[in-house]
């Protein structure tokens, strides 16, 4: 039988799913007062906010999205999942939800990008991300957040990608957990997943209850064709490495789809 479980001190928070081990520093996240949660209404950045609103009383957890206007129908599953955290945690302090719209062929985005000091060679691919480091650098300096906490993973082990025939969508990098998990230079940034994978994620979702009333609600899939995912609505199941690493840890695809 596998080993998970939660073990709380009075200093830290330690969760556990088999040999993968995440921990709350609850002093410093209560110091930190204002957590940003970057929600996407993934599984990953779900796990974050629900595990705040549960285990770090005295804080304000402050949800945002940005999302690129091709896939505007998308924000469903983000409104619907957070209505359901904010009903399942009624005594957490969660902020109403903050959205942005990323538009990469705006020419005014696409000039800062370009004549950006940090991007040597900039990449047509790296608009989104920049212009997701302006909104967090905002968020900082004006006090609303005074961290941005993500959602992100460590891939499967390559033995598994190469099994499962989904090597190719892997970025190198997500095989190592490269970097520090807080980094509280300019736009601070926690990372408390970086070590661990999905099927940690999913652990946690069994452990903590979420399977029964959020996991159904919730999108992962990273597929850009509107036919296969029925506008941006369903999985494409085999188009993009989140519907392969969902399906590896969970089982199942968004939704619950087999």
């Amino acid at each position: 039988m596998s080993k998970t479980e939660v073990q709380i001190s009075e200093k830290y928070i330690k969760f556990i799913v088999e040999n993968q081990i995440v921990v709350f520093d609850i002093e410093k996240i209560q110091q930190l007062k204002k957590i940003g949660v970057a929600f996407s209404s993934g599984t990953d950045s779900s796990l974050i906010f629900c595990l705040l609103a549960k285990y770090i009383p005295h804080i304000e957890i402050i949800p945002w999205y940005g999302i690129e206007f091709h896939q505007i129908t998308g924000l469903d599953f983000v409104k619907n999942a957070y209505k359901k955290i904010v009903n399942n945690y009624p005594n957490a302090n969660i902020a109403p939800m903050r959205y942005f719209g990323i538009d990469k062929k705006d020419p005014i985005w696409r000039k800062t990008f370009f004549n950006h000091k940090n991007y040597v060679e900039p990449l047509e691919s790296n608009i989104k991300n920049f212009i997701l480091d302006q909104f967090k650098e905002e968020c900082i300096s004006a006090g609303i957040t005074n961290v941005n906490t993500f959602g992100t993973l460590m891939a499967p082990p390559k033995s598994e990608c190469d099994k499962y025939g989904f090597t190719r969508y892997v970025e190198p990098r997500r095989w190592e957990s490269n970097g520090h998990e807080w980094s509280m230079i300019g736009v601070k940034i926690w990372q408390p997943l970086k070590s661990v994978n999905k099927k940690f994620v999913a652990g946690m979702f069994k452990k903590e209850g979420l399977m029964d009333w959020l996991y159904p609600h919730l999108n992962s899939c990273g597929g850009r064709d509107p036919i296969k995912t029925n506008n941006f609505t369903k999985p494409c199941k085999n188009g993009c490495f989140h519907c392969y690493e969902r399906k590896w840890g969970f089982g199942t695809y968004d939704g619950g789809l087999i």
